[in-house]
C-alpha cells in the first residue's frame, strides 16, 4: 500500500478525497512521508484558485509558517491579506504566539476561534464531520513541536479515534487505538470479528487481507504475543476460501 501511494504522489500532488478513501491517517506510519504527501496536496489546494485560505490550515499545522507567509503575500485581492501577513511575522518560538498560531489555524476555516488543539480537533470531529482531518491535525500538531503543541495532542488522537468508533465503522480503527496504548488482546479483538464476518459473508478484502495476517506480512508473534493465537488461526482458515 505504501508503495502505491508512492506511485500515486509521483504524478501529481494525492487529493485530499483519494487521501481519505484510503485511510492513510489511520495506518501511515511513516511520519517523513505524510508530512511529504499532505507538503503536496496543500500545494495542490493553493494552485486550484491561487487562494492561501484553501492550504492555511495545513500548512499552518505542520509548522510552515514562512512558506504560508509568502503565499498570502500573492493574495492581494484578499480582504485579510494585511493581517495575515503581519500576524505570520510574529517570533512563533515564543508560548503567547505559538499558542495565538494554533487558534488562529482553525480560524482560517471560517467557521469560528477556538483556544487549543483540541477544540479546533473536536470542531473537525463534530462540525465539519470529518474525523480523519481531526485526526490528520492531530498527527501533523504532534510532529510539529515548535509551532503548536500544547502537550494534549496524543490524548486528543486516542479520544477522536475512540469517538469514531461504532459497530458499523472500520475494525481497523478499533485495531489502532487499542494497539497504540499496547492494549495487544484487545486490538485483535476487532480483527477477530472481521474475519469471522469475512468468513459467514465472503468479503473478498478481508480474505485477501487474511493471508498477510497468516503469512506474517502485518504482524508477527512477536509483536502480538499469545493473546493472537486466535487470530491467526482464523486467517489461515479465512485465506483458504479464495
Amino acid at each position: 500500500m505504501v508503495q502505491y501511494i508512492k506511485d500515486q504522489s509521483t504524478t501529481g500532488p494525492i487529493s485530499w478525497n483519494t487521501f481519505k478513501s484510503l485511510g492513510i491517517v489511520y495506518w501511515l506510519d511513516d511520519d517523513r512521508l505524510l508530512l511529504e504527501l499532505v507538503n503536496g496536496m496543500a500545494k495542490g489546494l493553493f494552485l486550484r484558485n491561487k487562494d492561501p485560505t484553501e492550504c492555511s490550515l495545513l500548512y499552518m499545522a505542520m509548522g510552515r509558517v514562512s512558506i504560508l507567509s509568502g503565499l498570502w503575500r500573492t493574495a492581494s485581492a484578499k480582504s485579510e491579506q494585511r493581517a495575515m501577513i503581519q500576524f505570520l511575522a510574529r517570533d512563533f518560538t515564543q508560548t503567547r504566539w505559538r499558542t495565538a498560531a494554533s487558534k488562529n489555524a482553525y480560524a482560517l476555516l471560517g467557521k469560528q476561534r477556538f483556544g487549543s488543539v483540541k477544540d479546533a480537533v473536536s470542531v473537525c470531529t463534530q462540525h465539519l464531520r470529518d474525523p480523519q482531518l481531526a485526526l490528520l491535525v492531530a498527527r501533523l500538531t504532534e510532529m510539529n513541536q515548535p509551532i503548536a503543541s500544547d502537550g494534549e495532542t496524543n490524548s486528543v488522537f486516542l479520544k477522536v479515534l475512540k469517538d469514531t468508533l461504532d459497530t458499523n465503522d472500520s475494525p481497523v480503527k478499533g485495531f489502532l487505538y487499542h494497539w497504540i496504548q499496547g492494549q495487544k488482546e484487545k486490538a485483535g479483538e476487532p480483527i477477530l470479528s472481521a474475519l469471522k464476518e469475512a468468513q459467514e459473508h465472503v468479503d473478498p478484502t478481508w480474505i485477501i487481507l487474511s493471508r498477510g495476517l497468516a503469512q506474517r506480512r502485518f504482524l508477527s508473534m512477536e509483536e502480538t504475543g499469545s493473546s493472537w493465537t486466535k487470530v491467526f488461526e482464523r486467517a489461515r482458515r479465512v485465506s483458504g476460501m479464495l
